[in-house]
């Protein structure tokens, strides 16, 4: 019985080493086929002259990388405008109809980094934000406030008045 199963084995598995693949070599290393290049042997290309690589554009260290890769006697294609800031001047929390998106928007506008909005129940909220100090950046205002109303949005608003005062406006 053994000695079958063995011979039976070995002639499937001598079928099978004499069989060409069905897959195309494609090169790819998890399937079969030519072996890839030695790292820093020379591919050939079609002609069988060796690939050799361009030198590295010359610069006179003044310019940018991306202006060394422009076509001679031409330029980047880049215009830099002027500075523009990057947050629009903090919104009069007063003013306009109070919204959660417009108070986010005073939030952002203050350059508010953390935030938590919590229901106390019923329409007591709390909330809390860190501010970075104007002063000194690496360093953050923490304010808290909790009031009454509807989503949030009157602790929102003292906290925006809150920040406000703190900063002399």
């Amino acid at each position: 019985m053994r000695s079958a199963f063995l011979l039976s084995a070995l002639l499937l598995l001598a079928g099978c080493a004499g069989r060409p693949d069905p897959r195309p070599a494609t090169g790819d290393p998890l399937l079969p086929g030519p072996a890839l290049p030695d790292k820093g042997a020379t591919v050939a290309r079609e002609d069988d002259s060796p690939r050799v690589p361009p030198p590295p554009p010359s610069g006179d260290g003044k310019a940018s990388p991306a202006s060394l890769t422009a076509p001679a006697g031409t330029t980047a294609g880049v215009t830099l405008g002027a500075p523009r800031a990057s947050v629009p001047a903090p919104a009069n929390y007063a003013a306009g109809p109070m919204t959660y998106e417009s108070l986010q928007a005073q939030l952002r506008a203050r350059s508010v980094n953390w935030q938590n909005l919590k229901n106390r129940g019923g329409e007591s909220w709390s909330f809390e934000c860190t501010v970075p100090d104007p002063k000194a950046p690496s360093l953050s205002q923490h304010y808290e406030v909790t009031a009454d109303g509807p989503g949030g949005l009157a602790a929102i608003k003292a906290v925006l008045a809150r920040i406000d005062e703190s900063r002399g406006k």
